[in-house]
């Protein structure tokens, strides 16, 4: 019973050591820069217990298709996944972490992270084709709102979109303008 106790207490914390901060599809020529934050949140010493996956136009998930590489990673780190190296740099003013085919998406799509080959956390739903779904992010972005923590099945409360942002910059301008007449 005790060997038992020992194992369950020393089993890796996978679902919140890592998670999905922020999901990009570029307003560039093809949707670029296309990427994808994550954020340490416990430290990790070897990233290639983690990766990604892309369930590309709905029907299921294809499983982990991308490995990160066995580097560390601190708590408070910001990790960045892109398919367009060239245009993110160029974009955002900084270089990606790492370059992967896997980022190709086209802004409909859900993404899931994996820890040791079990989904740790999602943007979106893998069963629909994401286009016209809360979550489409064609040439726009989503943020994950701070204080909500991962999660498997997508839980649209906890994130905040461009439109969303734009929405409620216009709103506020709006109070701004009738508080001034």
């Amino acid at each position: 019973m005790l060997a038992l106790l020992s194992v369950v207490l020393t089993f890796p914390a996978f679902s919140q050591d890592l998670i999905i901060t922020g999901i990009f599809d570029g307003p560039l020529t093809g949707g670029t820069p296309k990427a994808l934050e994550l954020y340490v949140v416990n430290d990790i010493l070897d990233l290639s217990l983690y990766g990604i996956g892309v369930a590309n136009n709905g029907g299921g998930s294809d499983g982990q298709e991308y490995t990160f590489p066995a580097d560390a990673y601190t708590a408070g780190d910001f990790i960045y996944l892109t398919a367009n190296d060239v245009e993110f740099d160029a974009y955002f003013g900084f270089s990606e972490t790492y370059v992967t085919g896997v980022a190709g998406w086209n802004g409909d799509d859900a993404v899931e992270l994996y820890g040791n080959a079990a989904v740790i956390d999602i943007f979106g739903d893998v069963v629909p084709d994401g286009t016209g779904t809360a979550w489409d992010f064609v040439d726009t972005w989503f943020y994950r709102i701070d204080g909500t923590t991962a999660a498997t099945v997508w839980a649209g409360a906890d994130w905040i979109s461009q439109v969303q942002t734009l929405l409620m910059a216009k709103q506020l301008t709006l109070e701004l303008l009738v508080q001034c007449l």
